[in-house]
């Protein structure tokens, strides 16, 4: 018989507390998540990119989707925070950071898809979060766990930056998630918003239209903090045709998402507690072409998607498995760092 505690029992009996690893990698390995496991001298039965819990029954396995261009301080703090916070709620859980090829103009929604598709290949996941980089949860009681049946969870409701409240009421980006299946009936993220806005409220429109209820936490339940970054960057520059493609987001709903995406991936890379992605996302010469094409002489609404079956890639699969010895880790200072304003919490 199997003895061994359900997780969330574990949680309440061991808060805050991780267990640390003695078998796939160092714990100074999440001081330096860029660390590879993979050396001259080591096999590929060192390597690791997906948590489970040892010590607990998981009841649900989660992938962070992370996409990500140019803001490699920003990312080497958002998992340093993600895999202490997660491996302290016991979570089964993998990462995955999406980054488009050869500094190619950043498309999150597109990011989003691909990432998706190719963590499916991996893993049978129940539900995916869309996790922007710069959002660094700062208070305990995130659970990060999938949402029920029939609704999408918002959980970057009380930022920082925008003093802790939505910046307007349909507000959908920043962190967000959604089961497996139902993000596949809105047919995922639009795949036809280059650079910078308009992807997150075309998405809140497919969820709701769907009959998908959107769950907001309250106001302060949820904290997190924005980390600093440039604004219009360079590859990530406001689109400015946003608005005119939002505007057609009926007409392109059923033809511009996982239905028919295109795009390859160039490498796949295991690192401790994460997976790096760098996908051609095979941009147009004309970003704001999907304002202006006749959207009647397209017939891809008859595509449906599927999910990947499992092949051969299922190998990459290894666990970060983790011995029983408990270690308490420190989470980094962000201020010393300068990437964020001192904010009062």
């Amino acid at each position: 018989m199997n003895h061994r505690i359900i997780c969330v029992l574990l949680v309440y009996m061991l808060f805050g507390r991780v267990i640390g690893s003695t078998k796939c990698s160092q714990i100074s390995v999440i001081d330096d998540p860029y660390k590879r496991l993979l050396t001259d001298n080591k096999s590929t039965e060192s390597m690791c990119g997906t948590y489970r819990p040892l010590d607990c029954e998981y009841d649900e396995k989660i992938a962070i989707l992370v996409p990500y261009r140019n803001r490699e301080i920003q990312l080497r703090i958002l998992i340093n925070y993600l895999v202490q916070f997660l491996i302290s709620y016991r979570k089964y859980f993998a990462i995955f950071v999406i980054e488009p090829f050869d500094g190619q103009i950043f498309n999150r929604g597109k990011l989003f898809n691909a990432g998706f598709d190719v963590a499916n290949t991996i893993d049978e996941w129940d539900c995916f979060f869309f996790h922007d980089v710069d959002l660094i949860p700062t208070n305990r009681s995130i659970p990060y766990k999938c949402p029920n049946k029939g609704t999408a969870q918002h959980w970057s409701t009380s930022v920082d930056k925008f003093d802790f409240k939505l910046p307007y009421d349909d507000y959908f980006g920043g962190v967000s998630a959604m089961n497996a299946d139902e993000f596949i009936a809105v047919n995922g993220y639009p795949n036809a918003f280059w650079g910078w806005g308009g992807e997150d409220d075309c998405f809140e429109y497919r969820v709701k239209n769907s009959k998908i209820t959107i769950v907001r936490a309250s106001n302060g339940a949820t904290k997190y903090t924005m980390l600093r970054h440039g604004q219009n960057e360079k590859g990530n520059e406001v689109n400015p045709c946003r608005f005119e493609i939002l505007k057609r987001w009926k007409e392109l709903w059923q033809i511009d998402g996982l239905n028919t995406l295109n795009y390859a991936v160039v490498s796949f890379e295991m690192y401790s507690f994460y997976y790096h992605l760098v996908i051609d996302l095979k941009p147009p010469s004309d970003i704001c072409a999907t304002a202006k094409y006749n959207i009647g002489s397209n017939n891809a609404a008859n595509r449906v998607y599927h999910k990947p079956l499992k092949p051969s890639s299922l190998s990459l699969l290894h666990y970060c498995d983790f011995d029983y010895q408990l270690l308490q880790l420190t989470v980094p200072t962000l201020s010393s760092a300068g990437l964020i304003s001192n904010h009062s919490t």
